[in-house]
C-alpha cells in the first residue's frame, strides 16, 4: 500500500482451487474477478497478500495432487494472474464425485508462519494478520486425509483450521460434508445448488437468462465481493 495510506488491517489470503478437469470455468471466473477482490481490499485500506493453490485427487494423482510451488504470497495483481494462468485443470477421478478437499484444507492449516521477517512462502505472524481461505470446488470431500499418515477425518481438519485461526469460505454445491465443516468456528459455507448447476454460478449477470438469474441469487462477482468484505472484517478485527 502507499506509504501515506493508513492501514486498517492486515490479511493473508489463499484462493484454494479444485483444478481437476471439470473446473476450468471456475479458474476463468476467478481470473475475471480477481481485480474486483483486490480493489475492494485496497478501498478498505487492508494490507493484503494473496496466493493461488490448486489441488486434485491425491489417491488418483499422487505425483501432482497439490500445485503450490511457484505460487508465493504476493500483493501484485499481475503476479496473481500469472499464478492463475499456471493452474492447468487436469486429472481427478472420473468415477467419483469426491476430491481431496480435506487434504488441501489440512495442508493450508499446516502452512508455516513467519517468525520474524515476512516470508512470501509463509503466513505472516498470527495475532494481527487475518488468515483467510476461499475454497472453490464442484466436488464433495473424501472421508479421510490421505497425503499424510494418521487417517485424519473431517473433525480433525475442522479442529486444525480453528486452531490455526483460519477463516474459511466454501463455495461448492450442496454436500453434507460442507454443512458439517460449517459447524466449526470460522467456517462460512455458501451452498450453490446441485453439482450440475454449479457452472452457471460462475457466469456474469449479463450471461444469464432471466430464469437463470432467478435461480442464482448471487453471481460470481457478488461472491467475490462478499469474500472481500469477510476478509476486511476479519483483518479489522485482528488489528484491535
Amino acid at each position: 500500500m502507499a506509504n501515506n495510506t493508513k492501514v486498517k488491517g492486515t490479511a493473508d489470503v489463499v484462493f484454494l482451487l479444485d483444478i481437476t478437469d471439470s473446473m476450468d470455468y471456475c479458474i476463468d471466473a476467478v481470473k475475471k474477478n480477481i481485480r474486483i477482490f483486490v480493489q475492494e481490499l485496497q478501498k478498505a485500506q487492508i494490507d493484503w497478500r494473496a496466493r493461488i493453490i490448486g489441488f486434485r485427487n491425491h489417491e488418483f494423482n499422487q505425483a501432482d495432487w497439490l500445485d503450490a510451488d511457484g505460487s508465493p504470497f504476493t500483493a501484485d495483481l499481475n503476479e496473481l494472474r500469472r499464478q492463475l494462468d499456471s493452474k492447468k485443470p487436469s486429472g481427478g477421478d472420473p468415477e467419483s464425485l469426491e476430491e481431496s478437499v480435506l487434504d488441501a484444507l489440512h495442508y493450508v492449516s499446516q502452512m508455516e508462519v513467519s517468525s520474524g521477517k515476512t516470508d512470501p512462502g509463509k503466513w505472516r505472524p498470527t495475532g494481527r494478520t487475518a488468515k483467510c481461505v476461499m475454497l472453490f470446488t464442484d466436488a464433495a470431500c473424501q472421508d479421510l486425509v490421505s497425503y499424510v499418515p494418521g487417517n485424519l477425518e473431517l473433525e480433525d481438519v475442522g479442529n486444525a483450521l480453528a486452531s490455526s485461526r483460519i477463516r474459511l469460505s466454501i463455495i461448492a454445491p450442496d454436500f453434507n460434508c460442507y454443512h458439517e465443516l460449517a459447524e466449526y468456528n470460522g467456517v462460512y459455507y455458501v451452498p450453490c445448488g446441485k453439482p450440475e448447476d454449479f457452472p452457471k454460478m460462475h457466469l456474469s449477470a449479463a450471461e444469464l437468462t432471466p430464469q437463470e438469474k432467478a435461480n442464482h441469487k448471487m453471481t460470481f462477482e457478488d461472491i467475490i465481493r462478499d469474500f472481500a468484505r469477510t476478509v476486511t472484517a476479519t483483518a479489522t478485527e485482528e488489528a484491535f
